[in-house]
Parts: C-alpha cells; structure tokens; sequence
C-alpha cells in the first residue's frame, strides 16, 4: 500500500506515517533482539543470528514476524480510519551461512550480511503476496515443530536454476516449546535413578498436602527437561492436576510471562 498512499497523499503526510510504522515494527524486532540491517524504501531487512547470536534465532524471526503482522494490522486499522489508506506486510524469511561484516568503503561502511541466504530471503518475500511470509526449506526443516505452515507450491526464483520448495507461514502451535529427543525411537530414561527417585519422593509428600520444591539445575543437554517428562509421566492420572509453563529465552522482556503461562494453564485461556 505504500505507492497508493504516495500518490494520494503529501510527502510530509507519507513521511509521518512510515515513522510510525517503522517506529511500532521495529520494536518488535527489538523485542526479540533483531538487528536491523538497513531499510529500503518501505522495507526493512532484519537479522536474527548477526552480531548477536542465539540457539533459537529462528523461532526469534518467525515469532517477530508474525507479530510484526498483527501490529500492522491493528495499525492499518486506525490509520484507515484517519486518512483513508491501509497498509499491509509481506515477509520472507531464510536460515543459513552468510558473511557478515563491514561492507563499503572508507568513506562510509556499514555492517551487513552476504550470500546466497540473503538473495533466496528476498526472493521469498517478493513472492509473498499481502499478509503472507513465505519461509524457505531450511527455515520449515528447524521450525516445524514450533510453527504450523502450508506447504506452497515451489517458488521459481530470479536466479536460481530450479525452483526452491517454500512454504507459508501460518501460526505458533500450541506448545510453544518445541519437543527434543528423536520422535522415531522409543526413549528410555538411563542413568537417573537417583535423581527419579528424589522427584517421585517430592511427588509423594506433594500429594500428602506437604507441599515440595525442587531445583533441578544442570548444564545444558543434560536432561533435565527429559526428568521432568518423566516424572509428569509416571504420575497417576486422577492424582494432581499439574500446570506446565516455560522461561523462553526469547520472553525475557516481557513481564511475569511465566506467571502469565501458568495462570493460562490454570484457566484454560487461549
């Protein structure tokens, strides 16, 4: 919608409103701490991995992306209302190796990525129509147990020999938390009979009114959330009603969301 609205408003007018909507898009970006690498007239190219890196950067880029279409879909609301015109978003999101740095001269250099990754992100979202992020193979391939997508049909790239597999972005599923482990072997718990032990005892004296925390600390692949499965597993089903909710690493800028998971559990909210 940006060339309609040049065209029928003044500059000043169009300038003013793309600051708003770059203002609220970027801080959702930030929100998930992405890095905005430039924008390009009424687009805006954002990383998620570079500088600054994460172990779930794509989970950080899908989640900001649709959250980037709400915001602007709330926005183009009120501002079809006040001059007339609405705005829409069409996203493209790829995962892989680039090179990062500074690129251009001595007279002006400016951090940015390069490569193949990059070009096939932009292809996707030219190929995106209103409303629609398109996501490459590699980007379905780590999100899928997260993200609910539709599979399009192969997008025939500029550039590219043959056509890239690509799917639409649709929704977060239900559990935000995404399963480990290996889903086509049966998984035996080995090596924590200990540890078991001191859960199912805390579980016991729970279940007796004496009420129980326990603190499973540990370094990262250890298994501790593979304990606590099995522990929730174990349990009878008519024994306690148990609330479930997680700590994301990318919620740690927003308010009591652990609180606000659990309280959610505890309801039955959407």
């Amino acid at each position: 919608g940006f060339t309609a609205m040049s065209e029928k408003m003044d500059p000043e007018e169009v300038h003013e409103i793309m600051n708003e909507c770059f203002t609220g898009l970027v801080e959702v970006i930030y929100r998930y701490e992405g890095y905005i690498d430039k924008f390009i007239g009424d687009c805006i190219m954002a990383l998620f991995g570079a500088p600054l890196a994460h172990e779930d950067d794509v989970a950080r880029a899908l989640l900001a992306s649709l959250d980037m279409e709400a915001w602007l879909a709330e926005y183009s609301d009120k501002l079809e209302r006040r001059v007339g015109v609405g705005l829409g978003m069409h996203s493209g999101v790829n995962y892989g190796t680039v090179v990062a740095g500074a690129l251009g001269s001595d007279l002006r250099m400016d951090y940015t990525v390069i490569g193949d990754t990059v070009n096939v992100a932009s292809r996707l979202e030219s190929a995106a129509q209103r409303g629609e992020t398109f996501v490459s193979e590699t980007v379905h391939a780590v999100g899928r147990r997260q993200f609910e997508v539709r599979e399009v049909e192969p997008l025939t790239l500029k550039g590219k020999e043959r056509p890239v597999p690509a799917f639409a972005l649709v929704a977060v599923r239900d559990d935000p938390d995404p399963v480990r482990g290996v889903d086509e072997f049966e998984r035996v718990l080995v090596g924590r009979d200990a540890e078991a032990a001191v859960l199912h005892d805390a579980g016991i004296e729970a279940l007796a009114g004496r009420g129980r925390v326990v603190s499973i600390v540990g370094e990262p692949g250890v298994g501790k959330s593979r304990l606590v499965s099995e522990f929730m597993r174990h349990l009878p089903d008519d024994a306690a009603r148990c609330l479930r909710a997680s700590c994301l690493s990318y919620t740690t800028r927003v308010p009591y969301y652990l609180f606000r998971e659990l309280f959610r559990a505890w309801t039955g909210a959407g």
